[in-house]
């Protein structure tokens, strides 16, 4: 004798249409679920299984408001999101991993309270940092950059891209705007210009000098037991709001500036070291300082030449 298979009859499908359009919701919330049992006696099982047979897919689950704590992690839930008052169905496991909103969102508002959370933000910052810098990384963009700028069809269109972006007003003075807030760091400062290809550059007795000008200065100045620094104060503000750190403080209340000679050197204009030095005459007036710039002239010659002497013995292999 075989066993009648029970399925869902039409008129029971209509009525669980009827409320599922009613609620608007695409699954049995725990209130249909219960107007079906109290209508036709079956009970969730039999719901399930006699849908199943019929063809007729459903999933049975709970509304947003119906969440209790004994709800299985693994339910369906219908939620409407708070922000377009769409439906969205997934399982309650899904909604108690989220870390940065307990509210019923869908994924699209969800994402949006990720994006504007500083938390969320630094994360993902420092994720990507300590991607970007592993070993093998930074090796693979180095050889691809080589590659890249080893053709020179790809070099000129790279040169010209930039000639674009620096014709473009607001990309250029966004740029500017930027590297300005970085000078204003003396220690970035110090670090770009320690850095900077210059042919003599050193350190004598933990004391950094760009040239052997400035070498000479802290040799005379040592002879003659003066105390003497890296300037390591603010920028001083010069020429439409740049930042301009001058070399040495001298017995903690003199700032110099050491040059060559008064026409400028290399990338150094006449115009630049006196608008730079009225720069320095005027912030020193206003903060209790003297001020003194110092040519190459100005230093005995003795010194210059004990520089050169000093700075060969101790650099000449990495200058070679």
């Amino acid at each position: 004798m075989t066993k009648q298979v029970k399925i869902l009859t039409e008129n029971q499908i209509n009525y669980i249409k009827a409320l599922l359009e009613e609620k608007k919701v695409s699954i049995i919330t725990q209130d249909i679920l219960n107007k079906i049992q109290n209508k036709y006696g079956l009970n969730r099982l039999q719901i399930k299984r006699r849908a199943t047979t019929t063809g007729f897919k459903i999933n049975i689950g709970y509304e947003w408001k119906e969440i209790t704590d004994n709800v299985p992690k693994k339910s369906y839930i219908s939620l409407k999101c708070n922000v377009c008052k769409n439906e969205y169905v997934t399982q309650l496991i899904k909604l108690k991993g989220r870390t940065y909103s307990k509210e019923p969102l869908c994924p699209k508002h969800y994402r949006d309270i990720i994006n504007n959370s500083s938390e969320w933000r630094e994360k993902n910052r420092q994720a990507q940092l300590k991607a970007q810098n592993r070993p093998e990384v930074l090796e693979k963009q180095s050889l691809s950059q080589k590659r890249r700028h080893a053709d020179p069809k790809v070099k000129e269109q790279y040169r010209q891209i930039g000639k674009k972006l620096w014709k473009n007003k607001e990309y250029a003075e966004k740029v500017a705007n930027s590297l300005r807030k970085k000078w204003e760091d003396p220690e970035y400062a110090e670090r770009v210009i320690s850095n900077s290809r210059q042919q003599y550059h050193g350190e004598y007795e933990n004391l950094k000098y760009q040239s052997l000008v400035e070498l000479a200065f802290i040799l005379w100045q040592k002879s003659v037991n003066k105390k003497i620094e890296r300037y390591n104060l603010k920028g001083i503000k010069w020429n439409n709001n740049k930042n301009y750190y001058p070399d040495f403080i001298v017995n903690d209340n003199t700032i110099v500036e050491v040059k060559g000679g008064p026409n400028g050197w290399m990338h150094q204009r006449k115009d630049e070291i006196i608008l730079k030095q009225k720069a320095l005459i005027s912030w020193c007036e206003n903060n209790e300082y003297s001020q003194r710039l110092v040519f190459k002239k100005d230093i005995p010659k003795n010194f210059y030449k004990k520089a050169k002497e000093i700075h060969v013995k101790t650099y000449s292999k990495k200058d070679n």
